[in-house]
């Protein structure tokens, strides 16, 4: 199973190479003051690909739901992993997997959703995400 590194949530990011910019990152709560609300967050996250999942395709998602099952995201794509005969494979390095994914979420209610990294069907990380209101809901 590949090794979790870090999972975050931020404004937005940009990338050069194995450069990460992030713009506000952390996020673990928001507070809107009405809802629905069209939420435009990116997902950062690394991870390493174990010597055993090298050269072979892999699925990863993003996903962004309540324990509910209320989904507000759920993106999948399938992922080649360098295999072993990519230069310098044996580190850690060149077995990272980045991801960096702009999502806009429509929030329709004040809860705690949890973002989730998954690897072939396995949450491999998870972050909280708590949307509260600052105003009365009518």
């Amino acid at each position: 199973m590949a090794t979790p590194d870090y999972l975050l949530l931020c404004e937005h990011a940009t990338q050069s190479g194995p450069l990460l910019s992030m713009l506000n990152a952390g996020i673990t709560q928001l507070a809107a003051e009405l809802l629905p609300l069209l939420l435009p967050v990116t997902v950062v996250s690394r991870f390493y690909w174990d010597a055993d999942e090298l050269g072979q395709a892999q699925v990863v998602a993003i996903r962004v739901e309540h324990p509910d099952g209320e989904r507000l995201a759920n993106y999948e794509t399938a992922v080649q992993p360098p295999t072993a005969e990519t230069p310098l494979w044996h580190h850690r390095e060149s077995r990272a997997q980045l991801i960096n994914l702009a999502l806009p979420l429509q929030v329709r209610r004040a809860a705690i959703y949890m973002v989730k990294v998954d690897v072939n069907g396995t949450t491999l990380m998870s972050s909280p995400l708590e949307v509260t209101t600052t105003l009365p809901q009518l």
